[in-house]
């Protein structure tokens, strides 16, 4: 098994730094406060989806589409 099957990550992070608020974001998170401030990183975006082939161009499967929905090796 290779080690993007047996891996994951949901990050968010949020700074203040000179009266700014600094958002940002990585997986199935996302952040609000009255409005939207990121969108989720995760393969449900083509975008994510075309990076991830990109990265593994030797794993035709790094990216599927199963049980209604795109996951990374097919894994919930």
């Amino acid at each position: 098994m290779s080690r993007a099957a047996a891996s994951g990550s949901c990050c968010l992070l949020g700074a203040i730094s000179d009266d700014m608020l600094y958002v940002t974001n990585a997986g199935d998170s996302c952040t609000t406060v009255s409005e939207r401030l990121s969108t989720e990183h995760n393969v449900a975006s083509e975008e994510v989806r075309r990076e991830l082939a990109a990265l593994h161009p030797d794993d035709g499967e790094v990216v599927v589409h199963a049980r209604g929905a795109w996951r990374v090796k097919g894994i919930v």
